[in-house]
Formats: C-alpha cells, structure tokens, sequence
C-alpha cells in the first residue's frame, strides 16, 4: 500500500507498507447517529453531541448536558464518550479513575436525597 506522509515543516514523502492502521481510536463524532440507544436518548431531549465531536457533552459532574446546556440531575456519562469534558479517557487508569468520579458523584446525589 502506498502512503503519503508528511513530517512537520518536510515536503511529502512517499512509503510502501504492507499494511496501514488506524490508531485515532473510536469515531465518537457519529455516535449518537450509529449507535440506537443514544439515538432514542437524543430525540428525546436527553443528551446533545459535544462541541469538538469526541462524544456527549457533559458538565464536569460528569452529567449529560442537553442541546440547551443544561444537565440532567440524574444522567451521567463515563468513559471515552465523556472525553471532551475530562480529557483522555481511552486508557484503563483513565477510565477506572473517571468511573470513580462518577461513582461519588451519584453518592453526593442520593446522599443529599436522604433525610
């Protein structure tokens, strides 16, 4: 396979490889397009793309923002789809530490709750 590639302040260079990959990760932009559950959720007023096309939009309290920007008090969003939020949330200690954000978040929601 032919690939052009193109170093930083070089001309182009032509290369001949046996195989090329994709290592950008998943195609979050398109997500709620392609994926039926979040479809559902975005018809219904739930959760809105966010701005850069890497996932849902949410507050820094991990919930799902809405297109008019407000969050739900009771929707989170954990993981690569929170990433434009929380930054790079693609490796495992990443996501085992945004997953426990959530977690105690959902725990500082149901504890105020209680009376």
């Amino acid at each position: 396979m032919q690939v052009q590639l193109r170093f930083r302040g070089e001309s182009p260079v032509w290369e001949t490889f046996d195989a090329v990959i994709n290592c950008t990760g998943p195609d979050h932009a398109h997500v709620i397009q392609t994926n039926p559950v979040l479809t559902s959720m975005h018809q219904a007023g739930l959760i809105a793309p966010d701005p850069f096309g890497l996932g849902l939009q949410t507050d820094l309290a991990a919930r799902a923002v809405n297109a008019a920007g407000n969050p739900h008090p009771h929707l989170y969003v954990s993981g690569p789809l929170a990433r434009a939020a929380f930054g790079e949330l693609m490796g495992l200690p990443q996501v085992s530490q945004h997953a426990a954000l959530v977690a105690e978040e959902i725990r500082k929601t149901l504890s105020s709750r209680r009376v």
